[in-house]
């Protein structure tokens, strides 16, 4: 009984209720709840996503095998302009595809130059895609961006096999962030769907997964409003933990060390080389490695004598008078001295491979 009486509170309280002062001046010690008070049953399926979530979901599309992409052929004349926390704010140009390039970059693939370098990834290489272009076409090398923010890992396939592949590349960049994995199991989860993946996130391109099966099917279709209250309980008696489970992070570590050997042996059938771009995060370099994740220590390890390049940027980062000077004050990605980094490695990597070949 006690049990019943607390889950009943519990449901009232996840309601959202709204006093009207007016009415509770008026209705003296006789109020009727209903007359006083308005209710709204809270909506599960609803993220509430932020102006800069927002602004940046107007400018997208959802895509079949990768979840979504930019819309296509936005030109700097649209005034597209995309800010992030500190980040420096640039106008949004994206190519036939939906990938973000600057404005050179998708121009030069539109009359037939060759691309010797494509990068495929999450927001560190899709924010490194202006300066990698520079750096590496004074370089004499012509690099082109099918990274993407918010993508994780079995997206950096779909995207490498669907598109950076048909522009025959020399190089592939693959990137392999420490956070990246986490979202395996949400895109996987995703692609059993069915559903659109803005519908999937709460109506958002990064927002939460909905609960789907038994009895979140069944309620979302033939009662939502007891939905609202049944997903708001669990939520607050509930709470998911962000920690993994030991036995969850295994899993996910062996699903991305068999993605990155897909990639690789498709770059490779390909004719391509392959090089995997280890992006250590802001904390890891401050405060050294977090034990959540451990995730270079786990697959780096497992893949030498895969004839997988590897680039680890914690000894090159490791250098640096400060790591902080390598990412941004705010926002946790890296800057514009850590991407310079983080070329000169690839490019070492490429002209010694290019060097071994010749003789």
């Amino acid at each position: 009984m006690f049990l019943v009486v607390l889950l009943a509170l519990q449901a009232v309280i996840s309601l959202d209720w709204q006093i009207s002062p007016a009415k509770l001046a008026s209705s003296g010690w006789c109020m009727n709840l209903f007359n006083l008070a308005s209710v709204s049953i809270p909506d599960p399926d609803f993220y509430n996503a932020g102006p800069e979530i927002a602004f940046i979901q107007e400018h997208l599309k959802p895509h079949p095998s990768m979840g979504f992409l930019w819309k296509e052929n936005i030109d700097t004349s649209d005034e597209v302009v995309i800010q992030w926390g500190d980040v420096p704010s640039g106008a949004l140009s994206t190519d036939r595809f939906g990938f973000a390039n600057v404005p050179e970059a998708i121009e030069l693939s539109k009359t037939g130059r060759k691309v010797d370098i494509v990068g495929v990834g999450a927001s560190f290489l899709a924010g490194a895609q202006g300066l990698f272009h520079e750096y590496f076409w004074i370089k004499d090398y012509f690099y082109y961006n099918m990274a993407q923010s918010r993508f994780t890992i079995p997206q950096f396939n779909a995207a490498l096999l669907e598109t950076a592949l048909q522009l025959k590349p020399d190089w592939v960049v693959y990137e392999l962030n420490e956070v990246s994995f986490v979202m395996i199991d949400d895109y996987e989860n995703w692609k059993k769907s069915g559903i659109n993946w803005f519908t999937y996130h709460c109506g958002s391109w990064c927002g939460p997964a909905l609960k789907t099966g038994f009895p979140h099917d069944q309620l979302r279709r033939f009662a939502r409003p007891l939905h609202g209250v049944y997903t708001s309980l669990n939520r607050k008696l509930f709470r998911p933990s962000l920690d993994l489970k030991p036995a969850q992070k295994k899993k996910l570590v062996e699903k991305t060390i068999n993605y990155i050997k897909e990639a690789h042996a498709a770059a490779s059938e390909a004719g391509a080389g392959f090089i995997l771009l280890c992006i250590p995060d802001k904390g890891r370099m401050i405060n050294g490695p977090s034990p959540k994740y451990y995730l270079f220590e786990e697959v780096i390890p497992a893949l030498k004598g895969t004839g997988i390049n590897i680039i680890d940027l914690r000894e090159p980062f490791s250098k640096a008078d400060d790591p902080r000077q390598l990412y941004f004050q705010i926002d946790n990605h890296w800057n514009r001295q850590g991407i310079y980094i983080a070329a000169k490695e690839v490019l070492s990597v490429i002209r010694n491979k290019e060097l071994s070949l010749k003789e």
